[in-house]
């Protein structure tokens, strides 16, 4: 029990290391997405190699633009629909 302890205080030092060296806002800690992306990881657990600098910047930016703009479009129909919206 004791080794597991140590082993969640060591990774929480990591993370909060994360922050500062990163200089993060602490209160994205509370953001969903951190949380989910902790337990994620904790799924795939040991082994899991972290995205490349380029996949961040490109890939995975690009896949997330794709996937908030096809959210607006959702948005749109529905604000037409409920007449929210005259332009769309």
């Amino acid at each position: 029990m004791q080794k597991i302890k140590d082993l969640r205080e060591e990774t929480c030092r990591q993370i909060a290391r994360f922050f500062y060296t990163s200089a993060i806002p602490f209160n994205c800690v509370k953001n969903y997405e951190f949380v989910k992306a902790l337990e994620l990881l904790a799924k795939h657990g040991s082994g899991f190699k972290p995205p490349y600098y380029h996949d961040i910047r490109e890939k995975y930016l690009k896949q997330e633009v794709d996937h908030m703009m096809n959210l607006l479009e959702e948005y749109k129909l529905e604000w037409k629909k409920n007449r929210l919206l005259n332009n769309v």
